[in-house]
């Protein structure tokens, strides 16, 4: 039985060496500095200054060196050892403006970025002695000459009930790229089933019901938004409430005879009125 046990011991013993083993060979077990997050903007326009983000863990490994490409053609490299000048850290490459006493090992920032500039970014990091494992990620940015637009927004009613539902449509009018739109309802997001998004990348609908608590004084401020890369445009709608338009009707408000701008010629016309008979017969 003794016998028996030491056996299943070893033989477990065994298995687990092998495992560890297996996970040094796929490079599992000793991982080396590892890319943990990489933001490349997917879009700019002419002129604009990138920021390309690649951040990293060194947990298991130290960082040997970090490079950035484009298209496969090396522009920026950091390497924690070398003492080389930060000038020395930029090669310059067609489309790239390196900023580099803005740039470091986590960030490079890209000045007045062209159409050239468009392509596949790749940052690189390499881990330090024994394994210097590489590991690497990438993402596309698109640069762009045309300006952005105004967004316009239809379909709003003139006046809305309570439990009446909202259907709008916000549309980009830019044509060499869709900018990201999105909706708020009184500087709230709305939630994902109100947002309707379709085949024409152009428009997003919104679709939501007028409740009465979503009325304030009487208007539901709607926005879309427009947006590519830093740039952004906001179309403003107000949506009334018909119910609150009848209440300030009734009491003047569409007259204008109790607002402070109707107010004050009113009571100017009536001593006018007053006062002009006294006079005319003091004179006579």
């Amino acid at each position: 039985m003794a016998s028996m046990r030491c056996n299943m011991s070893s033989i477990t013993d065994l298995i687990y060496h092998l495992f560890i083993l297996l996970l040094f060979m796929t490079g599992t077990a000793v991982m080396g500095a590892q890319i943990t997050d990489l933001r490349v903007p997917s879009m700019a326009l002419e002129g604009d200054d990138v920021t390309l983000h690649c951040d990293y863990d060194e947990s298991d490994s130290r960082l040997y060196s970090l490079k950035w490409y484009k298209d496969g053609v090396e522009f920026y490299r950091h390497v924690p050892s070398s003492h080389i000048d930060t000038l020395d850290q930029c090669l310059p490459i067609s489309g790239i403006d390196t900023k580099c006493w803005e740039s470091s090992e986590r960030k490079v920032v890209l000045g007045g970025v062209v159409g050239a500039s468009t392509g596949n970014y790749t940052c690189e990091v390499i881990g330090d002695h024994p394994r210097f494992k590489k590991t690497s990620k990438s993402a596309v940015l698109d640069v762009y000459s045309e300006a952005l637009e105004m967004p316009m927004v239809v379909g709003a009613a003139e006046y809305y009930q309570d439990q009446d539902y909202i259907k709008l449509n916000c549309t980009s009018f830019n044509s060499e790229y869709n900018p990201m739109l999105t909706w708020t309802i009184n500087d709230q997001k709305p939630k994902m089933t109100e947002v309707l998004r379709g085949w024409n990348k152009r428009t997003v609908g919104l679709n939501f019901k007028a409740e009465a608590d979503k009325f304030i004084k009487g208007v539901i401020t709607v926005h879309c938004t427009a947006q590519v890369g830093q740039h952004v445009k906001v179309a403003e709608v107000h949506l009334y409430n018909q119910h609150f338009q009848a209440q300030q009707y009734l009491l003047g408000g569409a007259t204008g005879c109790c607002t402070r701008d109707g107010f004050l010629p009113m009571v100017f016309m009536i001593t006018i009125a007053i006062f002009a008979p006294l006079r005319l017969f003091t004179l006579q």
